[in-house]
């Protein structure tokens, strides 16, 4: 049918000059785990969709964009729509639903971001 399965963030890990491990998530509230190694981010705009039976109804997002890490590394991130959530890899409610998470082997953080867009 050709609908997008609803990646909303992605997370990258182990490093190795450019590349890294790619990791793409499908849950509604993103946020880095501080013990997982890797780089969480979210994309702006994705679209939560819901795998299984409908639950209640989600609370509102209501973290602040303002505990964003303001690090050097924020002006590599220069990638359209995309949002670097924090040092850690990408956890919260949900992170291990349905098909989620999708290894996406070695990319670069801008191959990463283009796959988590068109998933």
């Amino acid at each position: 049918c050709g609908r997008k399965k609803g990646c909303t963030a992605f997370d990258t890990s182990r490093p190795d000059g450019n590349q890294f491990d790619c990791m793409l998530y499908g849950h509604q509230h993103p946020v880095p785990a501080p013990g997982v190694p890797g780089e969480c981010y979210s994309l702006f705009g994705a679209k939560f969709i819901e795998e299984a039976s409908p639950a209640a109804a989600a609370e509102p997002d209501t973290r602040s964009r303002a505990k964003i890490l303001e690090e050097d590394d924020q002006d590599f991130i220069n990638i359209k729509d995309v949002e670097l959530l924090g040092k850690g890899a990408c956890r919260g409610q949900g992170w291990q639903s349905g098909q989620w998470p999708l290894p996406q082997g070695r990319k670069s953080l801008k191959e990463c971001a283009e796959k988590c867009k068109g998933t």
